[in-house]
């Protein structure tokens, strides 16, 4: 999983090169703080389910990839898929072994505001989806959540197409309340 991760930051700062003038002569980029972004962010879990990781030994670290677009230098929407939760339970006695797996969706309105030349603040709000699967004894259960997220969090560009971010997220959801914590690395147009 790390190295999947490595590899897609590596391409991401690699392409940084030739993105600039290739965006803004494909269209995809009006200069003016409107394009499309996308990156991939690490972290750790908080709130139900950082308390289920605690009581089991868990680590529960999770990651997401995500992508959007901005209309203009404040407001955007933007795309998210969460894998959150990857757990083997393995036999002790007569417990049988199982493992635990939650990935998600979300898409939410985003609004930011530059506090620097190159650092912005922003905010966003929006719906997830997550779906988590425990399998037992060759037995699956799964079980759907969904509900109201919303996150705040900064960014800050090193050159024009590459930065970093790190950001909060709150899961409000029919069967949890949870929280996301993430770094990572953004890519974009503008």
């Amino acid at each position: 999983m790390k190295q999947k991760l490595l590899a897609l930051a590596i391409a991401l700062s690699t392409s940084s090169v030739w993105a600039g003038g290739i965006t803004t002569g494909l269209g995809l980029s009006d200069g003016n703080g409107a394009g499309f972004y996308a990156g991939a962010s690490m972290g750790k879990q908080t709130g139900d389910v950082a308390d289920t990781c605690d009581a089991n030994e868990w680590d529960c670290y999770a990651w997401k990839l995500y992508g959007g677009y901005k209309f203009n230098q404040t407001f955007g929407v933007e795309g998210n898929y969460y894998h959150l939760l990857d757990e083997e339970v393995e036999a002790q006695g007569k417990t049988p072994s199982s493992s635990h797996k939650t990935t998600g969706y979300s898409v939410a309105a985003t609004a930011s505001m530059p506090v620097m030349e190159k650092a912005e603040v922003f905010g966003k709000l929006g719906m997830f989806s997550t779906e988590t699967e425990v399998q037992s004894n060759s037995v699956t259960t799964t079980t759907d959540d969904k509900g109201a997220l919303f996150g705040v969090g900064a960014g800050y560009k090193f050159t024009n197409n590459l930065g970093i971010r790190g950001e909060y997220e709150h899961f409000k959801g029919d069967n949890t309340s949870n929280g996301l914590l993430t770094g990572g690395v953004t890519f974009s147009t503008f």
